[in-house]
Formats: C-alpha cells, structure tokens, sequence
C-alpha cells in the first residue's frame, strides 16, 4: 500500500477504501429510503456499496447470484 502526503501535511493511504452492504428485506424498487442510504454510503462516506435485496430494477446495475 502507498502513501503520500495530504493538504494538510498528514500521511494518507492511497489505494484504500472501505466498503458496506445494504441489506434490504424486500423490494428495492419500492424501497426508495435503502436506496438513499446506499447512495448516500457511497458518496458521502466514500465507501464501495454492496446491495442485498430482492426485486428487479432495470436503472441499477445489478449482480444476479
């Protein structure tokens, strides 16, 4: 893992980010709360977002298992 140095003169990993899964019991199409809070973990937290959830939603790039 690299490092450098920040704005602010403190040392920063680079290459490195945490990640979440959003488990929904349901429809995510009809749950549109879980897709605010998945999209706000990924932008606001910076984090990779995993979706657990039922349903098929044709505007989201989904994973089938």
């Amino acid at each position: 893992m690299n490092e450098s140095e920040g704005q602010n003169g403190k040392k920063e990993k680079i290459g490195t980010r945490g990640r979440a899964c959003v488990v929904v019991l349901g429809d995510l199409g009809r749950s549109p709360r879980m897709q605010y809070h998945a999209l706000s973990l990924a932008r606001q937290a910076s984090l990779e977002v995993d979706i657990v959830a039922y349903g098929d939603i044709e505007h989201l790039r989904c994973h089938y298992m």
